[in-house]
């Protein structure tokens, strides 16, 4: 580390190192410049950050062919993961609930739940969820997007809105990025301070 510090140093370089639970990474940042005369063609390559292997991912929609599309492309795309879809009745929104709070990483979940002789709002079941202790990534996917479904969707906790329009390849792409940000938060975060009981 010493080394990297001197080089970066010399080169007019900034280096970045951190930690997020078992993996490191290392960011190493270069000013350039480039002659005015010269005219170069330059084509961006984006390097998504990884999912991490072992994660659960589930999904909460009442349409079927949402609940499909979602997991083919979660299977193609996260193939390191467990993806899990509920919602095609009552029974199996409680067992979401249930499946959640005991061993879900990830939730994505449709805004707009609605089943025969029962509807529910995903942000209004992901507050239930979060009041009984989950501390996961949550995402509320909707077919809405004004400015007053993403801060109804975020004060409900969620960490993302996303619009249904947005392609489930583009999303999870997306996801990556949002995640890794979710994950980089947490490890940052200060431990809770131990109680100290009132002396009696």
């Amino acid at each position: 580390l010493q080394h990297i510090s001197m080089v970066a140093n010399a080169s007019g370089m900034v280096a970045q190192l951190w930690q997020v639970d078992q993996e490191v990474y290392f960011e190493l940042c270069l000013n350039t410049m480039v002659k005015p005369t010269e005219v170069l063609e330059v084509q961006a390559v984006h390097v998504a950050h990884p999912f991490p292997a072992g994660l659960t991912i589930m999904g909460l929609d009442d349409s079927a062919i949402a609940r499909r599309t979602l997991k083919v492309n979660l299977d193609r795309d996260v193939p390191t993961a467990t993806t899990e879809m509920y919602g095609k009745d009552v029974a199996e929104v409680e067992e979401f609930k249930r499946a959640a709070l005991q061993r879900a990483n990830i939730l994505i979940l449709d805004e707009n739940v609605d089943l025969p002789g029962n509807e529910q709002a995903g942000s209004a079941i992901l507050q239930e969820l979060i009041a009984a202790g989950y501390k996961g990534f949550a995402c509320i996917r909707s077919g809405n997007s004004a400015a007053s479904d993403v801060a109804q969707s975020l004060a409900a906790g969620a960490h993302w809105h996303v619009g249904k329009e947005v392609p489930i390849r583009d999303m999870l792409q997306e996801m990556r990025e949002v995640y890794s940000d979710f994950r980089l938060r947490e490890a940052l975060k200060e431990p809770d301070e131990p109680e100290v009981s009132p002396s009696g």
